[in-house]
Formats: C-alpha cells, structure tokens, sequence
C-alpha cells in the first residue's frame, strides 16, 4: 500500500512538472514531501537495502536448521606415479608404479539438531577405480545407505545461543529500519521547513528592500527641496545599501535551501518549488508515560543492550566449557558393497545386489587440558567481567534513555 502511495505521488508529480513545463514550478504540501522522500530520496534506497542484508542474513540463519541435500562428484581423478605399496609374498614394502583413473560421487542430507548442538546426517556414495597396465581393471564398491550422527561434548552449545541471538539481531533490524524512515521523514521535514523560512527571508528582504528603495528617493527629494541636510540623504543611502546586501544574502538562503531540497528528493534542478504551509498543528500536547512507553517498546537502541548482554554470556559459556575437558562423538552405520572382483572387470550392478556388508563406524576424541599457565582461567575470569559490565552499562543507558525520554516530552510540551 506504502508503495502504491509513492508511485502515484510520483506520477502526481510528473504530470504537474509536464502541465507547468513553462514554468518548471512544482508544488507541494508537506505530505507530498514526505512521501517523495519515502520514494525517491538516496536515503530511503540505502535504508531498504541495508535492512535486506539483514533480512537475507536472518533467512541465511533459518534456512541453517534445515534439511539440506548437497551432491559432490570427482568424475576424473587421474594418478600416475609411483607409491608405497606392501607385497604380500615377500612381505615387503616396495615402490610401485601405478597407473589409476578414479571417479567417485556422494549424495548427502543432513539436519542440524539445536536442542543439542549435534548434526544428523544420511547419505549414499559409487565409487569407481579404473587400474592400468598389462593387468588393468575395473573395480567397484558403494555405499547403498549410510546414516550417522556427529556431536561436540564441551558444555557450550553454538546452536542454542545462535537461535536466541539470530531472532533478536533481526527484530533489532526491523525497528532500525524503521527509524531510519522516521529519520529520512524528519530530514524532509527540516528541508521543507529551511525551504519556508527561506522565502518567508528572501520575500522580507525584497520588500524591505522596496520600502528603503522609497525612502531614500523621498528623501533625495527633499534634499533638493533644502529640507534634508546631505548627512541625512547618506544614512538613507547607508540603509538602502544595507538592506540591498540583506536581500541578496536571503536569495543566496533560498537558492541553498531550494537546491538542498531538490537534492535530497533526486529532483531535477532546474524546477522551481512552491511550498503549500500547513494550516494548524496536528499535536499540542503529549503524554509522557505514553511517549516513554512506545519508546521503551520500539527503539532498538535498547534491543542492542539485551543482544550485548546474551552474547557476553555466550562467551562467558564458551569460554566455561574451554577450562575442561572437552570431547567430540560421530557415529554412522549403513550398508556397504563392492562388485568382489579382483583383478578382473568389474561390474556396476553388482554394487547394488543383495548380501550387503555392513559399514559402521564410531570415533570418540578427548582434548584434556593439563597445562595452560592459566589461559583458559584468565579468558573465562575475563569473560565473566565483560557480562557484568554489559549487564551494568544496559542498567545504566536504560536509566539515562528513559529520563531523556521524560525530559524531552517535557520540553516538547
């Protein structure tokens, strides 16, 4: 709808120009420039698309619990050199000089698990080895079904704080993005207002500029007339002059102000702007408890100081799992096949025959820390300080935002 808004503005304003192309006079309410602003300002294109880097990193976010499905395939991986090979009759090791070509391909899907940090995965694999020589071959094996879990042991879970920091990085993006606009209005605001207040100059000067025009031709007059001494007729020169520098100051004012308002709005320069002035005033009081309260729920400002506070707890909680022991667990279990070919041509089918072999696998690594000289102390103490101090700075701009909050509803009123 806000857009349906600004395009008709848009095309209200082009038609205008195109009707008044003689004049190249626009005019416009305070509405009408807001609502440009809105449409066609720099400001409101660099407002939108810094929120749609946040809005594409928060899907990026979402997007990382779920399903995924990626394929990787090597259809060419060509070897020819010579390698440690161990020969079972002499029972030696020995140089060997081979010749293989090998292809291999993986499908795998896998879901992240939040609620413990850990990845599920599945997955399916062919692979193929071509040997060359006097004695070359094909062989291969595959991987029918394979499904597994991997899991960091430590105590400190990256998934559960990401999904408490990621909604909130974004809710704080919605509300900047808002106040971005509300800050793009009150610019607009301030150009048309400095535009107004600049004819209103330049239209006192002129007139004043008219009147001391008048004044001093009266005034010449009656110096012929022998009833103004020269001294006289030259203070109305001096005023004349005076007021002639203040005219010309005020059309220097108004062609600032009137270029600074084209600019802003990405109007053609050479269009004369005719303001239309608001009659009355649409607020003369405010509550201040209301004004503290939609404060208090719509600046995010005080959104960033929860996100400091969870992610200085964050690190107090990585930090904390990095003092101890710390232990990683992957598991799989699938069904596995080879074409049970040696040394003669193999076949693809047979992969995929029945009487499959079982694959499993399970590793388990342990990270002890026996001697670090007190790092791991000093970086979790060092943590434990920076949460306070965010929990203390929160504490206090809080204070500080709600009684400027206050004292600026009272000085509005």
């Amino acid at each position: 709808m806000k857009t349906l808004q600004s395009f008709f503005v848009l095309l209200f304003a082009i038609a205008h120009i195109h009707s008044t192309k003689a004049q190249s006079t626009l005019v416009l309410t305070l509405p009408d420039v807001i609502r440009l602003a809105d449409s066609k300002s720099l400001q409101a294109t660099l407002n939108h698309h810094s929120f749609l880097i946040s809005e594409w990193s928060y899907k990026s976010y979402k997007a990382n619990y779920l399903p995924s499905l990626s394929l990787y395939a090597a259809p060419l991986s060509y070897n020819n050199a010579s390698n440690l090979r161990y020969n079972s009759n002499t029972q030696t090791d020995e140089y060997v000089r081979t010749q293989t070509l090998n292809s291999y391909a993986y499908l795998t899907a896998s879901q992240n698990v939040a609620l413990t940090g850990g990845t599920l995965f599945a997955k399916t694999s062919l692979n193929r080895i071509k040997n060359y020589g006097a004695n070359g071959y094909d062989q291969y094996s595959s991987v029918p079904f394979q499904i597994g879990y991997s899991q960091q042991i430590s105590g400190y879970n990256a998934m559960k704080w990401e999904r408490k920091i990621a909604p909130l990085k974004y809710t704080i993006a919605q509300k900047e993005y808002l106040q971005s606009e509300e800050t793009n209005h009150l610019q607009s605001v301030a150009y048309f207002f400095d535009l107004a207040l600049a004819q209103e100059a330049a239209a006192t000067a002129a007139l004043n500029l008219h009147n001391n025009q008048q004044i001093l031709e009266i005034a010449r007059k009656r110096y012929e007339l022998g009833t103004l001494t020269q001294s006289e007729v030259l203070t109305f020169e001096l005023q004349y002059n005076n007021a002639r520098i203040t005219d010309q100051s005020a059309q220097i004012d108004l062609r600032q102000a009137h270029e600074a308002l084209l600019s802003y709005l990405l109007l053609p320069i050479d269009i004369q702007i005719v303001l239309t002035l608001p009659q009355e005033l649409p607020l003369s009081q405010i509550d201040a408890s209301q004004v503290l309260g939609k404060a208090l729920e719509n600046n995010p400002a005080l959104l960033t100081l929860d996100e400091a506070i969870l992610e200085a707890s964050q690190n107090v909680s990585k930090t904390r799992s990095q003092r101890y022991i710390q232990a990683s667990v992957s598991a799989s279990y699938g069904l596995s096949k080879n074409d049970g070919t040696n040394g003669q041509v193999g076949e693809l089918a047979k992969v995929y025959q029945s009487d499959f072999d079982k694959y499993s696998s399970f590793n388990l690594g342990i990270t002890i820390p026996i001697l670090d000289w007190g790092q791991a102390k000093g970086q979790y103490q060092m943590a434990r300080s920076q949460q306070q101090v965010a929990e203390l700075s929160a504490q206090q701009a809080r204070q500080q935002f709600e009684q400027s909050v206050r004292t600026f509803s009272t000085t509005f009123n």
